[in-house]
């Protein structure tokens, strides 16, 4: 009786082990899967985070690195029929009139040192060393390295896309208005081509002057 007795509790202690390697396998399982998964995503969203960061900063970095500064003038500006758009975001289609803008620019070369740094230029002074200068070129303006390469064959000066396209002719027309009553702003070129300028570099270290940026081609 006893033995028989002693039986039964050893088996049952054998199935609680039993029990218990068992469960210790599943959680062990679980922790393994779940740190997969962690790793996963760590992994995923770095990849994820690497691409944006390489579109948003690395591309045009690259893009926009070999740009000079230089002084630019605004020269003149004329409205062209619309063009049709549609937003990255929201995926709304739209359309903006399509304004081209000329200005003249200048290198830095042509300038005194002091015109380099934290410096106002006005519009007779850059005209007096523009006269002076054999580098003087007409281009077309830009509002950024984007609106650049998405519309440098209607060469349209910028490119807004809001649902609304009367929305966009207005932020068209303040853009047209800002730069006639400035004038004169910073801007960047390629050194050896005379088809392109950037007036303001989203990567550089130098402030520009306005709060937009320009690329330009030459007439």
């Amino acid at each position: 009786m006893n033995r028989n007795l002693q039986e039964l509790i050893g088996q049952q202690k054998a199935q609680v082990r039993k029990k218990a390697t068992l469960r210790s396998r599943i959680i062990s399982d679980q922790c393994v899967r779940a740190l997969y998964m962690a790793c996963a995503t760590v992994i995923s969203g770095s990849a994820i985070v690497s691409c944006i960061l390489l579109h948003l900063v690395m591309i045009p970095y690259l893009s926009e690195s070999v740009y000079e500064p230089g002084w630019c003038h605004y020269d003149r500006s004329q409205e062209y029929s619309s063009r049709q758009c549609e937003n990255k975001c929201s995926k709304d289609r739209s359309s903006f009139p399509c304004l081209r803008m000329q200005a003249t620019y200048l290198p830095d070369s042509e300038f005194p040192q002091s015109s380099k740094t934290s410096f106002s230029l006005s519009s007779r002074t850059f005209k007096q060393f523009a006269r002076k200068s054999d580098k003087v070129r007409r281009l077309f303006i830009y509002d950024s390295f984007g609106t650049y390469a998405a519309h440098k064959v209607e060469q349209c000066a910028y490119g807004p896309c809001h649902k609304r396209a009367d929305d966009n002719t207005d932020e068209i027309h303040q853009f047209k208005h800002r730069y006639e009553n400035i004038r004169v702003f910073r801007c960047y070129a390629r050194p050896y081509n005379w088809t392109e300028l950037l007036a303001y570099k989203v990567c550089s270290t130098l402030e520009a002057h306005t709060s937009h940026g320009q690329l330009f081609t030459i007439l």
